[in-house]
């Protein structure tokens, strides 16, 4: 069956008091706002978890708001799998605001929100001004055009921690492309940059690479 947001109720109340699993695998369900709330607030009070995933759940803001706020005190997720939901903008701010004081997640998932665009792709580029722990983000397939890689750009000029981007499948083209092979002058950490399926040419592909 699949999982709807009484089911995620229990889990909820199970994290509450869990002080043996590590790792939690939603995905594909129906718990929604409803029950990623549940869930952010066993997060609130679990510090065992490492790992969540939470994937095509039907989360929209609400849920993602309730899911960053846990973010800012949780001592222990260093993974959060955020993928095919329904995040925009408001969601997409609290996470932000979450990375500008988390100082445990390590790898951020918020593909395939489709909800993330230039002005989202603005407010992740803040956050990874003042982070200093991320090493792995994955905004591909969304909705990010130059506008919004060129904040991302000026970000990675001076961003110090991040190791993996994930940008396939977005809006980019060669005038983005070039603020993002102005940026790798500067950063001395970043190692994989997956660029494929946008609307970029070989030649800007290899100048960055």
């Amino acid at each position: 069956t699949i999982m709807n947001n009484k089911e995620a109720i229990v889990i909820a109340e199970a994290l509450k008091i869990n002080n043996t699993l590590i790792e939690l695998f939603i995905s594909h369900s129906l718990i929604g706002n409803e029950g990623a709330i549940y869930i952010a607030e066993a997060l609130k009070i679990n510090n065992i978890l490492i790992e969540l995933v939470i994937s095509h759940s039907l989360i929209g803001n609400k849920g993602a708001i309730k899911i960053a706020e846990a973010l800012e005190t949780n001592p222990t997720l260093t993974k959060l799998m955020f993928d095919n939901n329904k995040i925009g903008d408001k969601g997409i701010l609290a996470i932000a605001k979450a990375l500008e004081k988390n100082k445990k997640l390590r790898e951020l998932n918020l593909s395939c929100n489709l909800e993330i665009y230039d002005k989202e792709a603005k407010l992740i580029a803040n956050a990874l001004k003042i982070n200093t722990t991320l090493t792995k983000l994955d905004l591909s397939n969304n909705n990010i055009g130059d506008t919004g890689i060129k904040e991302i750009a000026t970000a990675l000029a001076t961003n110090t921690s991040l190791k993996i981007l994930n940008l396939i499948y977005n809006r980019i083209y060669n005038e983005g492309a070039r603020t993002l092979e102005e940026a790798m002058k500067t950063n001395t950490t970043l190692e994989k940059l997956y660029l494929h399926r946008n609307n970029i040419s070989l030649e800007r592909i290899l100048a960055i690479e």
